[in-house]
């Protein structure tokens, strides 16, 4: 009995550390220069979960999601993970199936950093999703963005615009800039709020379409863009986007900092030397 005790907890403990084991080959970070990214790709994860520049992480959430049809929203995540692999080290590629084999996806990720202490990150993104079907495939997908400027302690930031004709950039401002721009194609909706109330709205477990708010003020600001697309038979739907970050000092702050200190080193120099 205690022979087949002892086996059976050798066994459990085995597959609880294939389990983590798992769990943890589903974890991608990406490196380059000041910056770093952070990606969970298993079942439970959210996508991107950190964009740190210069020791600060910046990002809450970025993540994917779609539906077909009239079936309610959902993350990419609750696909299939097939696949992923970084070739380089701030290089991500991502391959998810769709269970009911109508659509596979695949994710490209680009992280492109900077000195340390320039405060500017960027990071490029393709989707693309490709129709298995023998008929046309109605695909909606989502981008929703919970950015943090001043990092995760300091939740606040002070405006969000979107803009453009058709609306294809996002603008957050706090002691810094994030800009977002769809590069192709143009979003089919899109809604600037509150990181909760939108994501409450994405989680609801009914159809959600944005509803092209351009604007929101002070607070846990985020922002989602929709593209509604009928894809046909083996054709496929691809999405590119690039978010740049800028949190350096203004320039008229260095001036200052320059002046302050020509003018401190003139005074301890005539501290030092009377004459």
């Amino acid at each position: 009995m205690r022979a087949n005790h002892a086996i059976a907890m050798v066994v459990l403990c085995m597959l609880i550390g294939l389990a983590g084991n798992g769990a943890a080959e589903n974890i991608a970070t990406l490196t380059d220069g000041n910056s770093s990214a952070r990606f969970d790709l298993g079942s439970s994860g959210v996508g991107m979960n950190q964009w740190t520049v210069d020791g600060i992480n910046r990002l809450a959430e970025q993540s994917f999601w779609y539906r077909v049809g009239d079936s309610a929203q959902q993350r990419l995540n609750a696909l299939v993970l097939s696949s992923w692999n970084a070739p380089l080290d701030n290089m991500l590629i991502v391959n998810y199936a769709d269970p009911l084999n109508r659509f596979t996806v695949q994710l490209n990720f680009t992280l492109v950093g900077a000195d340390a202490g320039a405060g500017v990150s960027d990071v490029g993104e393709t989707i693309k999703i490709k129709s298995l079907l023998g008929q046309p495939l109605d695909f909606h997908l989502y981008e929703y963005v919970d950015v943090n400027l001043l990092g995760p302690t300091q939740r606040v930031d002070s405006s969000l615009v979107l803009t453009g004709t058709p609306v294809n950039t996002a603008k957050l401002s706090n002691g810094g800039e994030l800009f977002e721009t769809v590069s192709t194609p143009a979003a089919s909706q899109f809604e600037a709020g509150y990181a909760g109330e939108l994501l409450s709205k994405l989680t609801s477990g009914s159809v959600y379409n944005l509803n092209d708010t351009a604007s929101a003020t002070a607070g846990d600001l985020a922002w989602a863009f929709q593209w509604d697309a009928t894809i046909n038979p083996g054709k496929s739907l691809l999405v590119s986007i690039d978010k740049r970050l800028d949190v350096a000092p203004e320039p008229s702050t260095l001036v200052l900092l320059g002046v302050g200190g020509v003018a401190m080193l003139g005074y301890v120099g005539r501290r030092r030397w009377p004459w």
